[in-house]
């Protein structure tokens, strides 16, 4: 199993791990519901993507990529709303942004 980030909480799997510039993941869904993720744009090399209804013992999912330079923001849309957090749905790409572009003296 490669990285994985859930559409519910923005979590990556397996735990110890999170999503770095340029890496490849999937999104997982571990609902019982299609999802459509839409405003992707800001981080993945896709704007889209539609996440299957997970099993009794998988989650749905689908393969993504984020950028190697994303630009932002790092929060996105769900249809239906599956995210069960509180908040925008939003992922944390590390370093974050502020970080990587920070001047080294």
């Amino acid at each position: 199993m490669g990285l994985q980030c859930s559409i519910q909480n923005g979590g990556v799997s397996p735990p110890g791990n999170g999503l770095t510039y340029g890496s490849h993941f999937e999104w997982a869904n571990p609902t019982s519901k299609d999802v459509r993720l839409t405003g992707c744009s800001g981080f993945c090399t896709a704007d889209e993507y539609y996440v299957p209804a997970g099993t009794l013992t998988n989650p749905g999912l689908a393969v993504a990529q984020i950028l190697q330079n994303p630009p932002g923001p790092f929060t996105f849309a769900e249809t239906p709303n599956e995210w069960n957090t509180g908040g925008t749905p939003r992922i944390v790409v590390n370093p974050w942004p502020a970080a990587k572009n920070k001047d080294v003296a």
